[in-house]
């Protein structure tokens, strides 16, 4: 939360968005990983990873660039600094959210386990004193 608020007034709105996109999606896996089961630990990685390093390296870099160098300069395939983090928060984004969309059909896979074995279980003509 400090590294995004730190980050905004350096930001346009669409870099805002991706950004926030990043700061929702670890907030809303955080619960579910912090307790991870077996199939959890690429997610795991990931989230830890851009939290901690991809994401502060990325908006360093870019802060510690003069403000006009930023959006005059072209530095790569003649896009500015501006474009290119741009790029990178839009990636960050996509990743985190695909992250968010694994553990979610990890949780559903979980509960339609569960309703089937709740069927098999309770679903039965004789569960209640054999009718």
């Amino acid at each position: 939360d400090a590294l995004v608020q730190q980050a905004r007034p350096l930001l346009s709105a669409d870099m805002q968005k991706h950004l926030d996109g990043v700061r929702n999606a670890v907030h809303e896996v955080l619960p579910t990983l912090a307790n991870p089961g077996p199939g959890f630990n690429d997610s795991v990685y990931t989230v830890r990873e851009t939290v901690l390093n991809y994401l502060p390296t990325t908006l360093s870099h870019y802060a510690a660039l003069p403000p006009l160098f930023r959006t005059s300069q072209p530095v790569q395939d003649g896009k500015t600094p501006k474009q290119l983090l741009a790029e990178q928060l839009a990636l960050l984004d996509a990743q985190m959210q695909q992250v968010v969309s694994n553990v979610a059909a990890s949780d559903a896979q979980a509960l339609m386990a569960n309703g089937r074995f709740l069927k098999q279980k309770f679903d039965q003509p004789d569960f209640l004193g054999g009718h």
